[in-house]
């Protein structure tokens, strides 16, 4: 496990999808254990892009299927072992394997989406939380926003959503009203590092910008404005 890295997020990170480059492809792989673990990769050639552990175990398969004698496999796996990337090894008298490069790109981003209406429900609630009474308003732009919830309206222009992500992930979860700009804006974040800003663009919300924040870890939970008042 990565050091400093709080359990909850390691746990959260564990068995999600990530890219890693090579200079011929761009692999998946997933966390396992706090590594990236890459897998099989068959390229149209017939050849096959593999993890190292992976990978020498089938180089040494293949040897020994040629009948090569264990000296001779050992010698070829050490050479390979040694290799630097980019390094094309003799394995045997009639083929080779060559050592790749690799780095991880960053989070498999063509995972599954999360539906976007579950966060323009949150900034919906949230209003409800800072305004009142006032939500129960028979205004046309609440309506609308009723109607994009309940008809499950994606392609309605009464809301954007903008993806954004933090420099590191943390145990918590968070919500903000942003203020009016000039329509309402929200930023949720989950598990500290994926956040998303929720913008209301038929609705202002008369309140002060405010911040609440819950610690996965401690179950604490607290908002950065003390003095408000819903107007």
């Amino acid at each position: 496990m990565a050091k400093n890295v709080p359990k909850i997020v390691a746990d959260i990170d564990e068995g999600q999808r990530f890219l890693i480059h090579t200079e011929v492809a761009m692999l998946h792989g997933k966390q396992r254990g706090g590594e990236i673990q890459g897998t099989w990769h068959h390229m149209p050639d017939g050849s096959a892009i593999a993890p190292e552990d992976q990978a020498i175990e089938s180089l040494r398969g293949r040897m020994r299927a040629e009948g090569l004698r264990p000296e001779e496999i050992a010698a070829s796996i050490a050479r390979y072992t040694a290799a630097e990337p980019g390094e094309v090894v003799n394995m045997s008298p009639t083929w080779a394997a060559k050592k790749l490069a690799a780095y991880l790109a960053g989070p498999d981003l063509r995972a599954p989406e999360v539906d976007p209406l579950l966060f323009v429900k949150i900034a919906y609630e949230f209003t409800a939380l800072l305004v009142g009474q006032a939500i129960y308003a028979l205004s046309p732009q609440l309506e609308e926003l009723r109607a994009v919830l309940k008809e499950t309206r994606r392609d309605s222009d009464a809301f954007k959503l903008e993806k954004l992500t933090a420099k590191d992930v943390a145990p918590f979860h968070g919500i903000a009203f942003e203020g009016n700009k000039p329509h309402a804006v929200f930023q949720i974040r989950l598990f500290g590092k994926p956040a998303y800003r929720v913008h209301l663009r038929r609705i202002a919300v008369q309140h002060k910008p405010i911040a609440y924040t819950h610690d996965l870890e401690t179950g604490e939970h607290w908002h950065n404005l003390d003095d408000s008042e819903a107007a």
